[in-house]
């Protein structure tokens, strides 16, 4: 995956200021191309998963095809507890899922969740 989950990323600090900047943006002019996408990684990133959720819903909404904001979400949901979600989100990147330990631990067990 890519700087999503390089290690070494900014501080949750600098990255709570960064969602608030990215909020103060989407103020100012809520089609600035890659808001969504950068508010929810800081959102993600700062471990504000709820906040994360609806701006990378709406990133993928028109950019399906990428799998680092969709490992994003599938783990911010897997964090409030929307597991059903989890899967939705995750199934079309199967590969990327069996290949990284955090996504395949959230995606077993919203698995597990969702059959009892």
């Amino acid at each position: 995956m890519d700087d999503f989950y390089i290690a070494g990323h900014p501080s949750p600090e600098k990255e709570s200021r960064r969602v608030n900047y990215f909020k103060h943006a989407g103020e100012w002019k809520p089609s600035l191309d890659g808001l969504d996408r950068n508010l929810g990684r800081a959102a993600f990133l700062c471990n504000q998963y709820g906040d994360a959720v609806p701006p990378l819903s709406r990133y993928l909404e028109n950019h399906a095809n990428d799998a680092t904001a969709r490992s994003a979400l599938g783990l911010s949901l897997f964090h409030v507890g929307e597991c059903q979600k989890v899967i939705e989100i995750l199934d079309p990147i199967k590969s990327a899922v069996e290949s990284n330990p955090e996504l395949s631990n959230a995606y077993a067990t919203a698995r597990a969740k969702i059959k009892q």
